[in-house]
């Protein structure tokens, strides 16, 4: 059964917020066992505030509030923003793990017209959503459901993922894909993960 894990390309190899993430050669060997990576933005996974009060939101699917200008970022902006994240993003996974890239999931599953347009310019084919079900013939290419693991701390403190895997050690490529596959490891086995 093929697994898909979608990667913050710019936190591959380091340490964010006290989680590891995998190391290119890491995901190049849990490539060669059947996992496959794509993208889930370059370094445009967080929130920033959106209007003069602060009200955060996904910058990928919005335009942000340029707090030193005290204006919003025009619409230009905005799209060489997010051309330049998710070019570069799909043009690092593709030169480090040597395959095509045509898929992104949205952080957090937000998206839009203009976000979708500029994924489809690039050369997305398929994009996923953070919403449950099931895909079918009538299911749109550019908002595909897709299982959210969430967040490891509240959901699996000893698993190894969080919409991308966190780094494991070279011995736990099988436990990974385990673990992507939504089965839990054993005990024993937990131990040879890096615990987060």
């Amino acid at each position: 059964m093929p697994t898909t894990s979608f990667m913050i390309t710019a936190w591959a190899g380091r340490k964010v917020g006290g989680l590891e993430y995998l190391t290119w050669p890491e995901m190049r060997e849990m490539q060669e066992n059947g996992i496959s990576f794509f993208v889930h933005t370059d370094h445009s996974h967080y929130s920033a505030p959106t209007t003069p009060e602060g009200n955060p939101k996904p910058v990928l699917a919005n335009r942000i509030w340029l707090r030193r200008e005290n204006r919003l970022e025009t619409e230009e902006e905005y799209r060489q923003r997010v051309v330049s994240d998710l070019a570069a993003a799909r043009d690092l996974l593709e030169k480090k793990l040597h395959r095509p890239v045509e898929q992104i999931a949205w952080p957090y599953g937000v998206y839009n017209e203009r976000l979708v347009e500029i994924a489809q310019s690039l050369g997305y084919r398929f994009c996923y959503t953070t919403q449950p079900g099931m895909v079918t013939a009538k299911t749109g290419p550019f908002a595909i459901p897709r299982l959210d693991v969430g967040n490891p701390r509240r959901y699996c403190a000893r698993s190894a993922l969080e919409g991308s895997i966190y780094r494991f050690q070279r011995k736990t490529v099988y436990q990974a894909r385990a673990a992507l596959l939504g089965q839990f490891l054993p005990p024993a086995q937990e131990d040879a993960a890096v615990r987060i």
